[in-house]
């Protein structure tokens, strides 16, 4: 009776190469757990992640905490080395002592056993490992070169069209092809190239010049303005309804004044845009620089609003972002409290002051539809006559039995409630997160295949997906940090 060894087999896949899908791995780990005597008895598979994002890889590190504390497999069987990861040689160290320690290999498709034990085995896997990791880095510098060069030339990266403008179009021969409007959708040939133009819907156009007049000129707040607009029924950004968001937003954009910027927001793990505007490498993998310096183009495009205008703009939003106001108190009831009017709910806004000292100022809850988009009449109900109303009330339903009762059931119901949901939830994260490294590790690595008129779009998809990374990242952290009660 031929005796098998239990053993593991760990896919990972990174890019969309016929070789690199999950169902080739797996058909090639098995035919070598047959050929060599394995007995494969459970699969770890992490899709779309980077082998250098180690800890955002939730199997492989299952796969590392099951080999000491179930201790039931010999081996890892995977398709190449590079599968297992592609971290340096002084991380490696992290993960591959664990394994020794409960007397796991490493064998591979392409590479064979992994010897950890022999000094020759150790050496050549720290080779290779460098060398695996290195192409990283390389990768990393050579595309940021290329989108730096680009920027510098005045190419759009595949940003979103501002609103108020158009994309024109030009061949390879400088020759204008064709404009294409906000919002449409378009697959441009390889080696054309993009500038932005003024709308040709001259409302989009007037609204920018009007918000930046007004903003300036008078003493309205964004949020005034957001509800003139709505009044009129100018259409938003997204199309919905205004609100003091996009208003601000939209008065911060640096395009209207007809400049090009690129990297206002991230940064690369190995590299990024320096203080001078060249590349620069990355303070550490393990501490990314935050420091993205953005490259700016003046005189890139037609701009919508002069230089004074929008620099009193930037002006009023920074004096209004850092005035400080009197001490506010606590809104009890906000965000519990519900218009009757339109069902929008009721947050907390602190009163005009009185025309006289000897007059009081009352603080009140308003409709927030009200008070951002303008879509509600200002319905509001003064804090002192309704908080107090409200306490009694509660107060007299919770003390009474029946209410403690009910309270007591409710608090051990939501109590269990959240025990049984933090799992599920953060294993929906952890899936967000592997498809969004998915897309960022299949994004990077075949970045080198692309044309170089296609390295703008691709850059700007990259960063979106950069930053989807980065907040399911905190709401995981926050899960794992959070304690019901």
């Amino acid at each position: 009776m031929t005796t098998t060894r239990p053993a593991v087999g760990y896919i990972r896949m990174s890019t969309d190469k016929q070789e690199d899908s999950p169902a080739q791995q797996k058909a090639e780990i098995t035919k070598l757990a047959q050929r060599d005597g394995y007995r494969i008895i459970r699969w770890y598979e992490d899709h779309g992640i980077s082998g250098a994002k180690t800890l955002k890889r939730p199997e492989f590190r299952r796969m590392i905490r099951d080999a000491d504390d179930r201790g039931d497999f010999r081996a890892i069987l995977c398709w190449d080395q590079d599968r297992f990861g592609r971290f340096d040689s002084i991380e490696a160290g992290e993960w591959i002592s664990p394994l020794r320690r409960a007397g796991v290999e490493l064998v591979t498709v392409c590479q064979g056993r992994i010897d950890w034990e022999d000094f020759a085995g150790r050496l050549i896997y720290q080779i290779t490992q460098e060398g695996k990791h290195r192409f990283l880095v390389d990768l990393s510098r050579n595309s940021l070169r290329g989108m730096i060069r680009f920027a510098k030339a005045g190419h759009l990266l595949g940003m979103a069209t501002p609103y108020g403008y158009d994309r024109l179009y030009f061949n390879a021969a400088g020759e204008e092809m064709c404009r294409i409007r906000r919002g449409e959708r378009f697959h441009k040939p390889r080696d054309w190239t993009a500038k932005l133009v003024p709308s040709s819907n001259a409302q989009e156009v007037e609204t920018i010049r009007w918000l930046f007049t007004t903003f300036v000129t008078t003493a309205r707040s964004a949020r005034s303005l957001a509800v003139d607009l709505n009044r009129r029924s100018v259409p938003s950004p997204n199309g919905k309804e205004w609100d003091y968001t996009h208003i601000k937003t939209l008065l911060r954009h640096p395009g209207y004044l007809g400049w090009l910027t690129y990297g206002r927001r991230g940064a690369g793990l190995y590299h990024h845009v320096g203080a001078d505007g060249e590349l620069a490498p990355a303070r550490s993998s393990a501490a990314p620089h935050r420091g993205f310096a953005p490259i700016v183009v003046p005189d890139n495009h037609t701009p919508l609003v002069d230089q004074a205008t929008f620099d009193a703009a930037q002006a009023k939003l920074n004096e209004r972002s850092t005035a400080k106001g009197g001490p506010m108190r606590r809104y009890l009831l906000s965000g519990i409290l519900r218009c009757g009017h339109c069902g929008g709910i009721l947050t907390g806004s602190a009163g005009s002051p009185g025309r006289s000292k000897a007059k009081a100022r009352y603080s009140y809850y308003k409709c927030k539809r009200a008070r951002v988009s303008g879509t509600c009449g200002n319905y509001a109900v003064r804090t002192d006559l309704i908080e107090p109303q409200l306490i009694a009330w509660f107060r007299s339903v919770w003390q009474s039995e029946t209410g403690q009762q009910t309270l007591r059931k409710a608090l051990a119901a939501f109590e269990q409630q959240c025990i049984r949901s933090q799992p599920q939830r953060r294993e929906s994260l952890e899936m967000q997160m592997a498809k969004v490294e998915q897309q960022i590790s299949r994004g990077t690595e075949n970045l080198l295949l692309l044309a170089p008129a296609d390295l703008p779009a691709a850059s700007a998809l990259l960063a979106k997906w950069r930053n989807d990374r980065d907040q399911i990242q905190a709401e995981l952290n926050a899960a794992e940090q959070s304690t019901p009660f």
